[in-house]
């Protein structure tokens, strides 16, 4: 007998089991994620967040991200991106506090997580040790520079404001 661990597919198929999680490499991605954070971080639970959706009420994980205001948002992939910058948009930029949003493509697989993660966490502490130096705003297109001789990846950038 096999565990089931996913509702089964709209279309009527079969259900995801445990086995084809562990095939496709998804139960070490996931035991990983438990280690670094407490819950799904979600944008659009944000509570400033839209995304172009009706609000509805967030789960209780999310309310210390309710409440955030963010320096810096890293996506990996160039949707997510375009989808922060279209709600900072909306939003209509009303405090004129600089928001950093960056991204690193990265394909959604283990292997290349595992690639990514040290690359966001070089430019992050680059990033923050220009906060430190007075900020990021003067610096930022050095640091990119920087990133991309060493690392030969140049992430897409934009400032928006909250």
């Amino acid at each position: 007998m096999e565990l089931c661990v996913a509702r089964a597919r709209r279309d009527g198929g079969a259900s995801l089991t445990l086995r084809s999680y562990q095939r496709n490499g998804l139960l070490p991605m996931l035991e990983r994620n438990m280690q670094l954070k407490e819950a799904p971080e979600r944008w659009q639970l944000n509570k400033c967040a839209r995304l172009g959706r009706a609000q509805r009420a967030p789960p209780a994980h999310s309310l210390a991200l309710r409440s955030k205001r963010f320096d810096v948002v890293v996506a990996f992939e160039e949707r997510v991106f375009e989808l922060i910058l279209e709600d900072m948009a909306v939003r209509g930029g009303r405090s004129l506090q600089p928001l950093l949003v960056l991204n690193l493509d990265v394909r959604d697989n283990a292997t290349e997580a595992g690639v990514a993660a040290p690359l966001a966490l070089s430019l992050c502490q680059s990033l923050q040790a220009a906060v430190a130096g007075g900020g990021w705003e003067a610096q930022l297109e050095r640091i990119l520079l920087a990133f991309e001789q060493v690392h030969k990846r140049r992430p897409l950038y934009a400032v928006s404001y909250y």
